[in-house]
């Protein structure tokens, strides 16, 4: 398995887990919080996957927030 399909393997997981209770979320803004945590993680040194990992772990702690109602 490739890094590329590591990385989408380990995105799908933690977008699967995610997407739990997701519908009644405002998700504006996810995307750019994936992409700006995948990149400054890419730039510390982190390989795709764990860069991956880590910002889908980011977006789904904030989202899950955001579905508490907290801010």
């Amino acid at each position: 398995m490739g890094l590329l399909d590591k990385a989408k393997a380990a995105a799908e997981q933690a977008a699967a887990k995610a997407k739990e209770g997701v519908d009644d979320v405002q998700t504006t803004g996810a995307g750019d919080m994936f992409t700006s945590c995948y990149v400054a993680n890419r730039a510390a040194g982190a390989d795709p996957a764990e860069a991956a990992k880590e910002a889908s772990e980011l977006v789904a702690t904030e989202l899950e927030k955001r579905r508490r109602g907290a801010r």
